[in-house]
């Protein structure tokens, strides 16, 4: 046990050669436990190693250790020089390639602990962080990406939308950056710069492409979210996702023809408004046999997929569906009320009566309201 101990200790103490290290990257990858041992040794190795401080900062400051780098921090805002990461080379003739890398450690790992103090809530800390720190490192993606991402969080995306048009003039292929705008999109699109929509869906991973598409859909722009999911694309491991996107953009549009296309039956599972909007747009194509196929599946968790039913078993005198449907919704349902509003609508009378009637005490202020208009509205439909 002692020779274990013995060599553990010896390993611990080995030299770290900070330009084949993997334990900023690793921080950086959202991995702070596998990373932590190595940042540490880093940093008591070499005060210098500004890319393995920054990110043993980030993880300390999420964890339980906010204090700790704290301290480490204001003893790092002393330094005031750029980050050399020819000092951390124990080599002559280093390869240049490891050095620029190094150098973009320090920039990513300042941007995850801004976007890290960001996420505490910590908005001064941040800025100041960002403030005095990236003189030390070095403008870049990154850490205007951490600019965007501080003032959206703390702010809103209103400001935002500037910082992301200059960071995407300066780093037009930032992923990072097209990261933010992506997210700004997701709050914001109908703000969102087309110049900015269109770097994201051409060179933003599928996360920033995604959130965008998501934006539009959230904001009620489906026509754009179908148009912009239409130009873009994705690599093969992302495309299921991406295509069932497009379907509840599709759905959401009124595009048949589109969702036709993107009703698939892999993975992930198609979403279940969608599914319901969807075969809403094909009873009114009068393809009712689809529409139900799609419906009833999802009709007792979903209020439109209920609506569709009921709307073709009443228009086709499909009575004891109907009626079977409406066994099935528990009474106060939200289904069972827009199912009826949707038939008094039509003026079928009767069935919408058989879903509310007797049941309107259990919806509550505008639904309790609504229930009770169209019991009155179906009798009176009926000359009660």
């Amino acid at each position: 046990m002692l020779l274990v101990f013995t060599l553990l200790s010896a390993a611990d103490a080995a030299p770290v050669d900070a330009l084949s290290d993997n334990s900023v990257a690793y921080a950086l990858g959202g991995d702070c436990p596998g990373a932590e041992s190595g940042l540490r040794r880093r940093v008591d190795a070499s005060p210098d190693d500004i890319p393995a401080r920054l990110a043993l900062a980030a993880c300390r400051f999420g964890g339980t250790e906010a204090g700790t780098a704290r301290a480490d921090l204001q003893s790092l805002y002393l330094v005031g020089a750029p980050f050399d990461p020819g000092t951390l080379s124990k080599r002559r003739n280093a390869d240049p390639a490891a050095l620029t890398r190094l150098r973009e450690q320090g920039q990513s790992a300042l941007g995850l602990l801004v976007a890290t103090m960001a996420g505490k809530r910590s908005f001064s800390e941040a800025r100041e962080a960002l403030d005095i720190l990236e003189p030390m490192v070095g403008e870049s993606g990154p850490t205007a990406a951490a600019r965007i991402g501080l003032e959206r969080t703390q702010n809103g995306p209103k400001l935002a939308w500037p910082l992301a048009s200059a960071a995407l003039a300066r780093f037009p292929e930032d992923a990072n950056v097209l990261e933010e705008a992506g997210r700004l999109t997701f709050d914001d699109a109908t703000h969102a710069p087309g110049a900015l929509v269109d770097a994201v869906l051409v060179r933003g991973r599928p996360t920033a492409k995604m959130n965008s598409l998501l934006g539009f859909l959230r904001a009620g722009k489906t026509a754009e979210c179908l148009t912009y999911g239409a130009r873009a694309g994705v690599a093969a491991a992302d495309r299921p996702a991406w295509d069932a996107l497009r379907y509840r953009c599709a759905a959401a549009a009124g595009d048949l023809v589109a969702a036709d296309a993107l009703a698939t039956t892999g993975k992930p599972p198609l979403d279940t408004l969608a599914s319901a909007q969807h075969a809403r747009l094909l009873a009114g194509a009068g393809r009712d046999d689809e529409a139900i196929g799609l419906a009833a599946p999802r009709a007792t968790d979903n209020a439109v997929a209920a609506e569709v039913l009921f709307g073709i078993y009443a228009r086709l005198g499909r009575t004891s569906d109907l009626e079977a449907l409406a066994a099935s919704l528990p009474a106060g349902s939200t289904g069972r009320l827009a199912a009826a509003t949707a038939l008094v609508n039509s003026r079928q009378f009767a069935p919408a009566l058989l879903l509310v009637e007797g049941s309107c005490s259990a919806y509550v202020d505008a639904n309790a309201a609504l229930c009770a208009k169209v019991v009155a509205s179906a009798r009176r439909g009926l000359g009660r």
